[in-house]
């Protein structure tokens, strides 16, 4: 999780200093219409088809016997898989580059622009899709340590190259050569690394490519890939929403607005993420009630995170985007309620459905995020045009609690043997009460601050915002016992 915290660090240098010096470089639409490529570019990924997630938790299963063949096998498969994809992927963007831009694009200048872009991003993540299996073997043997480091690194270096990009007039395409450059430094690495951890299988203990891996794979990727569908539809499809219905100044707005909104995002699920292949491991061994204790602490540091990180960063986002774009973008702090409480019903409902594919059991929930794709997709294209962005983050959270949070909570209780409300509100009674004082220090902190200005206040509303919502959560959000563990989980990280 530090590694982890490392590498979103280096994401916020990297956002930090892109973003101004894209600006700086391009005009708004320029930078919108790079936007919108690369939120066209999460749906040509969709090929993958969900086989990464699918290959690391079935790779689980096989790495205690690293050297049986099985392992090595899923691994071979693996490839053999990830070629056919990448070659679709690239031919995908090359060939449904134009009629994307005939769709989504209405200033016709910008459209052949759009389809050069297309193709050749289209390429390196057809490349980065087919190497991909380099770095499996990582999630399952809990080292995601190492591919946090490359990340970071990665950043630094794209950021660099970028500058230099632009400052020798490349222009837009600087977004491109610096994530192809990122690309091959990352793959790279990854490969010597892994083989120098000892984490593939020895020679000679490979195995072979099969159907049956291949088929265990599909079966399991199959259903994945639906969620990924139905995800790509909620969280990639307000770009593409507000630039047919807002234009691309307005999708540069949504782009830059909601970055910091990303990057908590990230923070707070990061907890998960990283004990995911802990408690996979527990689910594997049949440890029940480890198993289901573990997790009820996840969920409740996560609402506890969600509370704190979504509250902050709603008392200075608006500020923060302004200082930070010299003016350029004006983003209303009324978005930035609605951005905290999005935070906290998405990652809430997300630790439920995480936990439902760490068993492998996926049965209905294939079809969920689907569903609520197409509602979101309905509700924000309705109301749109009238009601703005407002009504884009307003569909986003009715379509997660109506969808995700319903069905992950109705599974859960089922599988765990406790009942719906123990789960949904008994488990975060103390984060529930936590937010209402948050909420209301929130408020009183964003209005005490109003009369100053520039960086002198965007200093102060974070800090005393930081200190007091800090506190509330510590103190409230958390359990005794909880704090207790946290607090000698971090006395023995120091120590060491």
């Amino acid at each position: 999780m530090v590694s982890g915290y490392t590498a979103l660090g280096m994401n916020i240098v990297y956002t930090l200093a892109s973003i101004p010096l894209a600006l700086h470089y391009l005009d708004a639409k320029n930078f919108g219409l790079w936007a919108l490529i690369m939120q066209v570019s999460g749906y040509l990924a969709l090929v993958e088809f969900g086989t990464s997630t699918a290959i690391s938790r079935i790779l689980a299963d096989h790495k205690d016997d690293r050297d049986s063949g099985n392992y090595g096998s899923v691994i071979k498969t693996a490839f053999a898989v990830s070629v056919v994809q990448a070659a679709v992927i690239a031919l995908m963007g090359i060939l449904a580059a134009p009629l994307i831009a005939r769709l989504l694009i209405t200033e016709i200048d910008f459209r052949s622009t759009f389809v050069h872009l297309l193709q050749v991003h289209a390429a390196f993540l057809a490349l980065s899709y087919g190497l991909r299996p380099l770095g499996f073997p990582l999630w399952c043997n809990n080292r995601q340590d190492v591919g946090n480091y490359i990340i970071s690194i990665m950043f630094l270096l794209m950021l660099a190259f970028m500058w230099g990009a632009f400052h020798f007039g490349f222009g837009i395409w600087s977004f491109v050569w610096a994530n192809s450059f990122g690309l091959g430094f990352s793959l790279i690495a990854t490969w010597w690394v892994v083989r120098r951890l000892g984490l593939y299988p020895a020679p000679g203990c490979w195995g072979k490519i099969s159907f049956k891996r291949f088929w265990e794979i599909f079966s399991f990727s199959r259903d994945i890939f639906l969620m990924s569908v139905g995800t790509q539809l909620v969280s990639a499809s307000q770009l593409l929403v507000v630039s047919r219905f807002l234009g691309l100044e307005a999708a540069a707005v949504w782009s830059i607005g909601t970055k910091l909104y990303q990057m908590a995002q990230q923070m707070v699920c990061r907890i998960l993420d990283y004990s995911a292949p802990a408690l996979t491991e527990m689910f594997v061994r049949g440890e029940r009630d480890r198993y289901i204790n573990r997790f009820r602490d996840l969920v409740v540091l996560t609402a506890a995170s969600a509370i704190f990180v979504g509250l902050c960063g709603s008392v200075v986002n608006a500020d923060f985007v302004n200082l930070w774009t010299h003016g350029k973008v004006q983003w209303e702090s009324r978005h930035d309620v609605l951005l905290a409480i999005l935070l906290f019903v998405t990652t809430i409902s997300r630790c439920h459905t995480c936990l439902i594919s760490m068993t492998k059991e996926i049965r209905g929930m294939r079809y969920l995020f689907l569903v609520e794709g197409i509602f979101f997709i309905i509700l924000s294209c309705l109301f749109v045009r009238q009601f703005g962005l407002t009504a884009i983050l307003c569909a986003s959270i009715l379509a997660n609690i109506c969808c995700s949070g319903v069905y992950g909570i109705w599974r859960n209780a089922s599988m765990i043997g406790l009942t719906r409300t123990t789960i949904a509100f008994i488990w975060i009674k103390r984060p529930l009460v936590c937010y209402l004082f948050s909420a209301a220090s929130a408020f009183l902190i964003f209005n005490s601050t109003r009369n100053l200005h520039g960086l002198t206040q965007l200093v102060l509303t974070a800090s005393i915002s930081t200190l007091v919502l800090g506190f509330l959560m510590w103190v409230v959000a958390l359990s005794p016992r909880l704090r207790s563990e946290l607090m000698g989980i971090f006395k023995g990280y120091i120590s060491k």
